[in-house]
């Protein structure tokens, strides 16, 4: 069996990356513009700290340290799930993630979901239709969806169906209904991509030998679109998926901000607005560390889509 050693080959090779995006992480703390310990003691905006009063925070930091040692000391708190202290409320970091994660991780996957389940579906039925009249709107929706910046979109769905239609309501969290819009605009990018691509990987696999052998067997066409070609196109969609998923968790910080969302992603804004740096370090590193995970789970996925990986033979 080549799964075994395919999943430790995979596992193994995100480790340099974590530890990359650690140590981009620690550096946008430390090598940063000003001075970490000045911001914190006068993060209230009122105080004026003196020298004295700077460098003997700077001892508390352990800024006084060199890099290496700085690096492991905050490396070593990390694994203990320690992520500091914000130097505007001074609550710990971990703490407000803890309470932040469900509400992010909720418009994340819902916006995934609907990337899936519409997207999908919907160039399915480009391909099959191809230069029909369903396949020309579709190519128009997903370019549209592509071109249209989120805060804008963001804008227009609250006009209609929060200010006129008063269907849904414009911020906030705590039902789905707080969900949907925000959901939508978030994958509207995504879908757009994925439509176009998986148009063409599904154009590409219709007119394969097997396909046609499949038809000359009697099945029937649902039976032989969604079993046969649309398993065999799905690879580069599923790639593509674990690609964006970053971009979809990166994107979730605006929409959270633009609808009131006390998501991680909100929470990373108003750190990067304040100059907090322990916050900002905490939100690379997470966003780093889901998506190299998210990207380990595609990968695995694979082994699932293609026996190819499971009997050990080459992707083409």
């Amino acid at each position: 069996m080549y799964v075994i050693p395919y999943v430790i080959k995979k596992i193994v090779s995100s480790i340099p990356v974590l530890i990359g995006v650690s140590i981009i992480a620690f550096l946008l703390g430390v090598v940063s513009l000003g001075d970490p310990a000045r911001e914190a003691l006068s993060a209230d905006g009122v105080s004026t700290p003196t020298i004295e009063e700077i460098e003997q925070k700077r001892i508390e930091l352990g800024l006084d340290q060199s890099l290496p040692q700085q690096y492991l000391s905050w490396m070593k708190d990390i694994l203990k799930g320690d992520l500091g202290r914000s130097f505007i409320t001074n609550i710990p970091i971990a703490e407000e993630f803890k309470k932040r994660l469900p509400r992010t991780f909720a418009l994340s996957f819902s916006a995934l979901f609907l990337v899936i389940f519409i997207s999908i579906p919907l160039a399915v039925l480009m391909a099959v239709n191809k230069n029909g009249w369903f396949d020309h709107i579709g190519r128009i929706m997903s370019l549209l969806f592509i071109s249209t910046p989120g805060f804008l979109a963001a804008i227009l769905l609250m006009m209609f169906f929060s200010v006129n239609l008063r269907w849904l309501p414009t911020s906030g969290y705590g039902t789905l209904f707080h969900l949907l819009m925000p959901s939508v605009v978030l994958a509207l990018g995504t879908s757009g991509v994925i439509m176009r691509v998986n148009r063409a990987t599904m154009l590409e696999v219709l007119h394969k030998n097997y396909i046609m052998n499949a038809y000359a067997k009697g099945l029937t066409s649902p039976l032989v679109i969604y079993r046969h070609a649309l398993r065999n196109s799905i690879l580069p969609v599923v790639t593509l998926i674990g690609n964006y998923f970053g971009g979809i968790l990166g994107g979730s910080a605006i929409i959270e901000t633009i609808f009131a969302i006390p998501g991680v992603g909100s929470y990373a804004v108003q750190g990067i607005t304040s100059m907090d740096y322990p916050v900002i370090q905490a939100y690379v590193l997470f966003t780093g560390v889901v998506y190299i995970l998210f990207n380990l789970l595609i990968d695995l996925l694979y082994i699932v889509i293609d026996p190819r990986i499971r009997l050990g033979g080459e992707l083409k």
